[in-house]
C-alpha cells in the first residue's frame, strides 16, 4: 500500500513486496523501510560463532529444541532453479508478522506462532542455493502450517 510520505522508490519496494514500512510500537510509521535482501548473509551473532549456516547448528543457534519442545522432521526442497534473492525477500516479507526478532537475515527467517497461548511452535527456513531447508518444532505445526501456507501463494502469484 503506497503511503504518500515516503519516496516513489520506496513505495515500489513496497507494493513488489521487497521491503515493508517499519512502525513503533505505538503503531505510528517510523518512515524507514525494512528491506531483508540488504541484510547480512547470517543470522545476527551466528557468523562470530560458526563458520557455515547449517541445520544443525541453525537448530541449536535458535534453540530449536529448548523447553521440551518435540522437533519435527526437517522438510529439504530442491527447486529447478536458483532461489534468487527477491524471492526470498518477498517470502521473508509476507512472513513479517510471524518474525522473531533478530531472526532474519538475506537466506532465511525463524518464524514463531502461539506464543502467546502456551502451543508454541517455531520453524525456521533457510536457502542455499536452490535448496531451501524447513526446519520446525513445538507442541503444534502451527509455524511450519504458516510457512508452508505461504510459499505456495508466493510462488503462483510472483513466479
Amino acid at each position: 500500500i503506497p503511503t504518500p510520505e515516503m519516496p516513489p522508490f520506496v513505495n515500489l519496494l513496497h507494493r513488489a513486496e521487497l521491503g515493508y514500512p517499519l512502525y513503533g510500537p505505538n503503531g505510528i510509521p517510523l518512515g524507514a523501510t525494512f528491506i531483508p535482501a540488504l541484510l547480512p548473509k547470517e543470522p545476527i551473532g551466528y557468523s562470530s560463532l560458526l563458520p557455515l549456516v547449517s541445520a544443525k547448528e541453525l537448530a541449536d543457534f535458535f534453540k530449536l529444541e529448548s523447553e521440551g519442545a518435540v522437533r519435527h522432521p526437517d522438510v529439504v526442497l530442491t527447486f529447478t532453479k536458483l532461489l534468487q534473492r527477491p524471492f526470498i525477500a518477498q517470502l521473508i516479507v509476507r512472513l513479517r508478522h510471524y518474525s522473531v526478532t533478530d531472526g532474519v537475515w538475506r537466506n532465511g527467517a525463524v518464524v514463531s506462532s502461539g506464543v502467546d497461548f502456551g502451543n508454541k511452535s517455531t520453524c525456521i527456513f533457510f536457502v542455499e542455493g536452490n535448496t531451501m531447508t524447513v526446519l520446525s518444532s513445538g507442541s503444534t505445526n502451527c509455524a511450519q502450517s504458516i510457512f508452508f501456507n505461504e510459499l505456495p501463494k508466493l510462488v503462483t502469484e510472483k513466479f
